[in-house]
């Protein structure tokens, strides 16, 4: 079973907080226990200069005979041991615990030459050399009492795990209370956007999402899933009018031939070669219409693959292919090859073919005799497609609509009114430009703009 987001962030947050706790325990008792011998280290080299002084100034014979030392008050807090020049112990306590845990020890410091203070087996011990020569003493060390070193720090330390547990227990709380506070504005935000989904997959796509997005990348998310919402509430739009329009189209064609094929069957009409014609230029128009609606289909549902592609070539091809039909209804096709430059884009090479056949599909079908021209340009690292022609034109009231989708003009000549709403619709997914000017009776030139790459390579 998969754990909760909450259980997760519990660990999250608990694990680090554990483990920096326990390093905390032991780097806090580490500086409390360096804090407390630099404190003892200070105590241990004030009273001790005061020590060393006495010796150093007073004689010999006067410091024995008044057993000064024995007297000092400083004899409380601290084990004295002098040893004289010939290395034995002039004064000390040898039954004491610091002389027994020290032992030897003392008899190698009594040789150093310069004052140190060392921290032996827990004991703080200074060593000073006496440098009197008045003095047969020859060196004065001093060691913090043992017992009172120990009852110090116990006094000190001894509430400092109890202080620590406690202030681990209450950051635990702390984590655990602030976890569920994020935890509940998170978990919030999240049920919102997955409603919000379900809302989107069941197909509603004016949903919105109820309630404030608790975090940045939460919000990032929320505003990702408005686009895709309101992209698939255009596809939707535009799917339903795809449908209406092409039931719409497709109705007078299918009924006109379902009467001929009626009456012919009923012995109504003569199954004559004219009437065999017409029919079969009412199936090419049905074909038309559902290869351009398929097309147009694909340009909206499937992502575009892209190459560099040279126009020249595409436009050589498809001339090519078309030259027949132009030669047949007396159109002169120019495609100046010999002039044509070779100018690279980056693109899809079947979807530029098709928006290139079908701008000369228009330019046949609304040119009854002329000229059309083709040719390519360069303008400002664009790459321009001129398909010009001395057809009927276009008028200045239908020209603004005359890409939208199943818009045909006024003109008397039939047609499925997708020819250029699905070249607008591959130049756009191009990145280019489709631009139309037109005057009625003179002919119409059609502009295919691109971004214009060199040798197949952005410039």
């Amino acid at each position: 079973m998969k754990n909760s987001m909450f259980v997760r962030l519990l660990v999250i947050v608990f694990i680090p907080l554990l483990i920096t706790s326990i390093t905390s325990i032991f780097v806090v008792k580490s500086v409390s226990e360096r804090a407390l011998e630099a404190h003892f280290l200070e105590i241990t080299r004030s009273k001790n200069m005061l020590i060393g002084k006495i010796i150093s100034e007073y004689p010999e014979p006067f410091l024995r005979s008044r057993m000064m030392l024995r007297r000092s008050p400083l004899k409380d807090d601290f084990r004295i041991f002098i040893y004289d020049r010939e290395g034995k112990l002039a004064y000390g306590d040898i039954n004491s615990p610091e002389y027994k845990i020290l032992g030897d020890k003392l008899d190698e410091l009594s040789n150093l030459t310069t004052r140190k203070i060392l921290k032996i087996k827990g004991l703080y011990v200074d060593v000073m050399p006496i440098k009197s020569p008045s003095s047969n003493f020859k060196t004065l060390i001093i060691v913090f009492k043992y017992k009172n070193l120990e009852e110090f720090e116990n006094i000190v330390l001894k509430d400092f795990p109890l202080i620590l547990a406690f202030l681990i227990i209450l950051s635990v709380f702390i984590a655990i209370f602030m976890s569920y506070i994020f935890y509940s504005k998170f978990n919030n935000s999240l049920k919102n956007l997955m409603n919000f989904t379900r809302e989107i997959g069941n197909g509603n796509y004016n949903a919105g999402i109820l309630g404030p997005v608790f975090t940045a990348e939460l919000a990032e998310f929320s505003q990702a899933l408005k686009i895709l919402q309101s992209k698939l509430r255009e596809q939707e739009r535009v799917r339903k009018k795809i449908s209406s329009e092409v039931s719409h189209e497709l109705r007078t064609p299918i009924s006109i031939i379902r009467s001929q094929l009626e009456a012919i069957h009923d012995g109504i009409l003569p199954p004559d070669k004219d009437r065999i014609e017409n029919l079969i230029k009412q199936i090419d128009k049905l074909s038309d219409l559902v290869t351009k609606v398929r097309n147009l289909t694909e340009l909206i549902a499937t992502e575009l693959k892209f190459e560099p592609v040279n126009l020249k070539v595409i436009l050589q091809e498809t001339c090519e292919s078309m030259r027949n039909l132009f030669r047949e209804k007396g159109i002169d096709l120019v495609c100046d090859d010999m002039n044509m430059k070779e100018i690279w884009i980056n693109g899809n090479r079947e979807k530029l073919t098709i928006a290139v056949r079908n701008v000369l599909d228009n330019s046949l079908k609304y040119t009854q005799k002329g000229t059309v021209k083709v040719s390519i340009l360069e303008e400002e690292g664009k790459a321009i497609i001129s398909i010009n022609d001395t057809g009927i034109g276009i008028s200045k009231d239908d020209l603004p609509y005359i890409t939208e989708r199943f818009y045909r003009a006024n003109t008397g000549v039939e047609g499925s009114g997708l020819g250029l709403a699905l070249v607008k619709e591959i130049v756009e997914l191009h990145g280019g430009k489709l631009e139309i000017e037109s005057e009625l009776g003179k002919g119409t030139t059609v502009k295919l703009i691109f971004k214009k790459i060199r040798g197949g390579y952005d410039e």
